[in-house]
């Protein structure tokens, strides 16, 4: 069983060795390794060249700069695997990563295969807090099934593009690629909210298959002046694509998850960098609010319900406030809300990793 293995690389000579070697070190040496580089500035196209002579899997593309999303599609459109692994190269991935998630397939052909993921934070490691029992993940199938639906919909791995395998035949044969990054934020969760909705076999591993690499003042980490626009266009391009398959109502509890979960993260960001000033808490607000797609979700009526279900209940109290305030266009009660508690909010969110 091929796998192909795609990075998108964009000036990383810093962590290419690194991350390369894990590579080089898998127990599962039947691999296409493509690496994609975006236009970098650095040293990276000559490394990238340079592996490619030592070894005859890697091949490399040289490409103009188009950001995150288009170096992975120029990867997905050479990737000859069954399955593709998608690999950011500042990461690694433990030696027996590879081998583990093709033991699953090889028992059966699911269309994605997820694992867990180590967090490494200044050279200190931790695994992810959201492990739970392994096997299949179907949000109308068994009550197992069920369960592990529910605590995944909130949890960050459903939005990782990596630490874990697609197959490459589900992918071509919906036509899924990545929506520009540079016009939405977190293209990797539309990528999978997208997939969700198409009813894949989506099979769970509780082991880890990744490391991420936390690094300060990366995409993730600091705030980001047009966040709420992008998070807003992920937004309307899921519910675009939703309504032209008839997926709305049954996709309804990611949907109204996804809209209560990132108008709190803005709104939460805006108030800590704007700090005490009010009128712009309050535009940036009243923004989200009067966003058409958002306007229309919240005026499914069974939208609000889905949040009851949520795997923290903080997360269901809190956000079902949110979004009734938001529904009801009461902006200065939530530019109060969101200002008063800001430094509760921060002590709340430093406890829950994103990754």
């Amino acid at each position: 069983m091929l796998i192909s293995i795609i990075l998108p690389i964009y000036n990383m000579e810093k962590y290419l060795s690194r991350c390369m070697d894990s590579i080089f070190a898998q127990t599962y040496q039947n691999l296409q390794i493509i690496m994609v580089d975006d236009g970098s500035l650095d040293h990276t196209p000559a490394m990238c060249d340079s592996y490619q002579d030592k070894d005859s899997r890697i091949q490399v593309v040289h490409k103009k700069n188009g950001g995150l999303s288009s170096a992975r599609n120029a990867g997905m459109s050479l990737a000859k695997g069954e399955y593709i692994f998608f690999f950011d190269p500042d990461d690694t991935i433990p030696e027996d990563a590879i081998e583990k998630l093709v033991n699953v397939a090889r028992k059966h052909p699911y269309d994605i295969i997820k694992g867990l993921h180590y967090v490494n934070q200044n050279e200190k490691r931790r695994m992810t807090g959201y492990t739970w029992d392994e096997g299949c993940v179907v949000r109308g199938g068994t009550a197992a099934e069920k369960e592990r639906w529910r605590r995944m919909k909130t949890s960050w791995s459903f939005g990782c593009a990596w630490a874990g395998m697609y197959r490459r035949e589900f992918l071509e044969k919906n036509q899924i690629r990545f929506d520009d990054n540079r016009v939405i934020f977190l293209e990797d969760v539309l990528f999978n909210a997208k997939l969700f909705a198409l009813k894949p076999q989506y099979y769970m591993l509780c082991e880890p298959v990744y490391e991420y690499f936390y690094v300060e003042g990366s995409l993730l980490n600091r705030y980001t002046p047009d966040m709420s626009g992008k998070l807003r266009a992920l937004l309307t391009e899921y519910e675009r694509y939703l309504s032209g398959k008839g997926l709305v109502n049954e996709n309804l509890d990611l949907l109204i998850t996804l809209t209560a979960r990132y108008f709190s993260w803005t709104s939460f960001e805006s108030a800590k960098e704007k700090k005490s000033n009010w009128k712009e808490l309050y535009r940036e607000i009243k923004v989200f609010g009067e966003d058409e797609t958002v306007k229309k979700i919240l005026h499914i009526s069974t939208a609000m319900s889905y949040l009851k279900n949520l795997d923290r209940w903080m997360d269901t109290v809190f956000y079902s406030v949110c979004m009734i305030l938001l529904k009801y266009r009461c902006y200065h009660m939530l530019t109060v809300l969101f200002g008063i508690l800001r430094f509760a909010m921060a002590f709340y969110a430093a406890k829950r990793t994103r990754v």
